[in-house]
């Protein structure tokens, strides 16, 4: 080729189709040129006609017929006076392009529509109106705007929702709309207009609507859009839903089958009975078709089959290896009796033994540390429930959590299959370092204890053992991990000056002082100092303990014991003549010698941050007799916790209960009279919510005389107001909630001398 023509060709260069074709100018004729025709549509939007060739002096010369799209390089927008010009843009998706090409006109005008709708403009109308083509290419493309009122929406009725009436306000609504949630609001406490009107999003919520009644039962239901009552300057919407239930559908039959793995359309017999697995499912012959109950029998049968070793195949990363399934239910409508008869269907897998137990991802974490946690052992049957707990207690340590990091991504379990022997899985727990490393510095005012600073620093995955290579680069080997990092010990050191308490703590904590992993024995050591100063006296203590503790198993039950030694002086105060007696009898040194041996059993989802499961403690302390020291008693404490959640079990976020309980008495014996004032009983502030701190209880003047006994108790409802996604997974956590409580207690003056008149309550 000697020349390459393009007729038609005004606005682009020459040179830039010419290279776009993939051409040059002395090179022979392409054999193809579909891929260049197709690079310049891309880059030009240019249509590039068949080409003729002609005959010249040294060659050929090829001329191809172009066609431009016409373009406008700035579109107008003619009406617009609510909506800036930016925001106009940004619904067209045109941002920074300074072309446009008018066949482009249509899906413009489209999105701009779309975002004035959303933004409440119902009424809005646009016209795209396209001009000023003459025989060049550039054109003029211009869209008249009228916006019309922004409409608000007022509010919604609703008519034959009987089954599923709305009840209650804000967080305690309850009902249709609370149940289908929902987008499309009316007046509210802090939408006093009214929220935005979107006919789209309405729409959506009628189709939740519908669903939420078909999930519970209703199957004829029908949920419509009745009419909109505008208002008569258009700016606000009643919006009038009708809703015809039709017959609630309940269960005729449930039966259970199991199906080849290897061919769906083939049964294969239940490796369990069937009335053994019937009997754990909340769908059941005249109960409603309900979606809830379906869910749910997934969830039960699923744990059922994974706690005798048949693992669900969404554990597995190879689709190959054949895990347990719970198929969609076959279910036939009897239409006439509106009944339902199902038929659950499962895969049931084989049953799976544990081959190797991975860990990864602990790059400065020693594995011991996570293996500890776990209460399995390779050759195992493996058990979902094992498992999955040593999930939870491996999340519970902290060790590889990150809050100041949305990105990172939590511990997971992966399963994976042996090639040579399929009834044999590896099991894998993936993990990302996490920041065990807290310094802070911070100030404040506390409703019980005055102006506060605070300096704490707090590694809690620390390694005595493991120093850094010199004081200069300390900071940041320790900040990247390297140094005093991986062995599961726990270090703290606290400093806290204030107006009315000063305080001052170290402790160090060793996991594992044996090596044994499982069954076995920690110590703890901690000292710490502090003086307080109280409205009636000023309290100064010094203290030190030492804990041997024997964790049995995985650590869910243990056994706690060691000495402690504690040197309190009490001091000036304010009122000698009306002060209680049992803080008269206090006064001065004080040199207290005792041994505390405490039972614990925990069964938390999370130890830092539990959801669900249980908590136990029975503490006891035994003060002087042979010991020595200034007091003589035996104080006793026993608490309980219990955390429960509410909803659909396959979600993450979900609101719950807690409930809290302990007692507590002190028992004199030998040469003391009266248990020490610092060492009594207490209640109000942070122990009972909403009351003075120590201001519960038997009085002495205007002060607390403080109890030999004790009980109290707590009830919170949690709801969950904000949750972000966790980074890696389709998870979500909690960020921030509302609480709402009640508390109660009561002290006794004397040991085991509660009095039910005396009980102290609030709720807040």
């Amino acid at each position: 080729m000697v020349e390459v023509v393009f007729d038609g060709l005004h606005t682009y260069s020459h040179e830039g189709v010419l290279s776009a074709l993939g051409m040059r100018i002395g090179e022979p004729y392409p054999a193809s040129m579909r891929p260049g025709l197709l690079k310049v549509w891309d880059t030009y939007k240019i249509v590039v006609g068949e080409p003729s060739l002609t005959r010249v002096e040294g060659g050929l010369r090829v001329t191809f017929p172009v066609t431009e799209l016409p373009l406008d390089l700035e579109p107008r927008f003619v009406g617009a006076s609510e909506v800036d010009l930016e925001k106009l843009k940004e619904w067209a998706l045109l941002f920074d392009r300074e072309q446009v090409y008018l066949h482009e006109a249509d899906r413009i005008r489209a999105r701009l529509m779309a975002g004035y709708r959303q933004a409440g403009y119902h009424f809005i109308e646009i016209d795209n109106v396209i001009g000023g083509l003459g025989e060049g290419v550039a054109g003029e493309l211009i869209f008249e705007i009228r916006e019309g009122p922004k409409v608000h929406c007022t509010g919604i009725e609703v008519s034959g929702n009987t089954s599923l009436p709305n009840t209650g306000w804000g967080l305690w609504a309850g009902g249709l709309f609370d149940l289908a949630d929902l987008s499309t609001k009316g007046r509210g406490l802090f939408s006093w207009w009214g929220g935005t009107f979107d006919q789209e999003i309405l729409e959506a919520d009628v189709v939740a609507m519908r669903q939420v009644y078909r999930d519970r039962g209703w199957l004829d239901v029908t949920v419509a859009i009745d009419r909109l009552e505008f208002s008569r300057d258009r700016q606000s919407v009643v919006v009038h839903i009708i809703v015809d239930e039709g017959p609630l559908w309940r269960v005729g039959s449930l039966a259970i089958e199991g199906l080849d793995p290897e061919n769906l359309a083939a049964d294969q017999d239940l490796f369990f009975e069937s009335d053994e697995l019937l009997a754990l499912t909340e769908l059941q012959p005249g109960v409603p078709f309900e979606r809830a109950r379906i869910t749910h029998d997934k969830i039960v049968l699923m744990r059922f089959y994974g706690e005798r070793g048949y693992l669900e195949q969404r554990y597995f990363e190879d689709d190959r290896a054949g895990g347990a399934r719970f198929l969609e239910p076959d279910v036939t409508y009897d239409w006439q009796a509106h009944e339902a008869h199902v038929t659950y269907r499962l895969v049931q897998g084989r049953k799976r033994f544990i081959g190797e137990v991975k860990v990864n991802g602990n790059t400065y974490t020693t594995d011991k540390v996570i293996r500890r946690e776990l209460d399995f052992m390779p050759g195992e049957l493996a058990n979902i429930q094992q498992i999955e707990r040593g999930l939870a207690r491996v999340r519970g340590t902290g060790f590889f959590e990150d809050p100041y990091d949305p990105t990172h991504i939590p511990p997971i379990v992966v399963f994976q299959m042996d090639e040579q022997d399929p009834d044999t899985i590896d099991v894998e727990y993936r993990l990302s370092e996490g920041r065990v490393v807290d310094f802070n510095i911070s100030g404040g005012v506390a409703s019980d204890s005055g102006i506060v600073g605070l300096i704490t620093l707090s590694m809690r995955n620390f390694a005595i053992a493991n120093p850094p290579s010199g004081l200069f680069s300390a900071p940041g080997e320790i900040y990247r991990k390297e140094a005093f990092h991986g062995n599961g010990e726990q270090f703290a050191l606290d400093l806290s000056p204030g107006s009315e308490v000063s305080f001052w703590r170290v402790m160090y904590a060793f996991p594992d002082v044996l090596g044994t992993h499982h069954d076995r024995y920690t110590v703890r050591a901690e000292a710490l100092g502090r003086d307080r100063r109280y409205n009636s006296h000023d309290e100064t203590r010094d203290q030190a303990s030492l804990t041997i503790a024997r964790l049995f198993g995985a650590g869910d039950f243990s056994l706690r014991m060691g000495p402690r030694w504690s040197s309190i002086n009490i001091s000036a105060l304010s009122d000698l003549a009306n002060s209680p007696s049992t803080l008269v009898n206090s006064v001065g040194t004080t040199d207290m010698r005792g041994l505390s041996l405490d039972m614990r059993y925990s069964q938390l989802d999370n130890r830092r941050s539990p959801r669900d499961g249980s908590h136990y403690r029975l503490g006891n302390t035994f003060y002087g007799g042979p010991l020595g020291g200034d007091q003589d008693f035996l104080k006793t404490e026993f608490e309980y916790d219990r955390y429960f959640q509410l909803g659909d079990d396959t979600e993450d976020v979900r609101p719950g209960f807690y409930l809290g309980a302990a007692a507590g008495v002190s028992q004199i014996f030998g040469d003391t009279s009266q248990v020490h004032y610092s060492e009594r009983f207490f209640l109000g502030g942070t122990s009972l919510r909403g009351f003075d701190y120590r201001g519960v209880g038997p009085m002495g003047g205007s002060y607390s005389l403080g109890g030999e006994s004790m009980a109290r108790a707590t009830i919170e409802y949690r709801y969950p107001i904000y949750s972000t996604p966790i980074a890696g997974t389709s998870r979500r956590q909690e960020m921030f909630r509302l609480l709402t409580f009640v508390d109660a207690g009561v002290l006794g003056l004397d040991e085991w001398s509660l009095d039910a008149d005396d009980v102290r309550a609030s709720v807040g």
